[in-house]
Parts: structure tokens; sequence; C-alpha cells
């Protein structure tokens, strides 16, 4: 997940370490092998809440790190079903 900030430049960047257009190429090439190697692959990139970042946008709070958890959680678990 990355921390998707708003105000100076937010249509520019994602947060102050993620320019849009090479976070963005970076997951369309990232789900594109993914396809073509038939990779089992969950882009979670936009699923915690700003909220649940600390004062830097890769470090999750700990309900954060829960809210993840339990989406890798269900994603394992629908792969082995």
């Amino acid at each position: 997940p990355v921390y998707i900030a708003d105000g100076l430049n937010s249509d520019l960047r994602y947060n102050f370490w993620y320019p849009k257009w090479a976070y963005d190429r970076y997951r369309a090439i990232m789900a594109e092998t993914a396809a073509n190697e038939h990779w089992n692959y969950v882009d979670l990139w936009n699923s915690i809440a700003p909220a649940e970042f600390t004062d830097s946008p890769v470090h999750l709070t700990a309900a954060g790190s829960a809210q993840l958890s339990a989406q890798i959680e269900h994603a394992v678990i629908d792969l082995l079903q």
C-alpha cells in the first residue's frame, strides 16, 4: 500500500516519494507480468486509508497493519479454495 496525499502537487505525486507516472507504470508492468506469467498477484496499493499511515508514506499504524494483514489473509484463503 502507498500513502496517497492531497494538497500541493497531489495531481502529480501520490506523496513525497512516489510520482504518479512512475508508480502507475510500475503497477502496470507488475500486473502485465503477473498475467503473462500466470502469477497469483494481488495489487493492494490503495487498500489502506491515508489516516492509517504514520509520519512516513511507507509505514502503517497498528490498525493499518491489521487491515493489510486481513486483506492478505483473504487473498490467500481465496487462492487456496
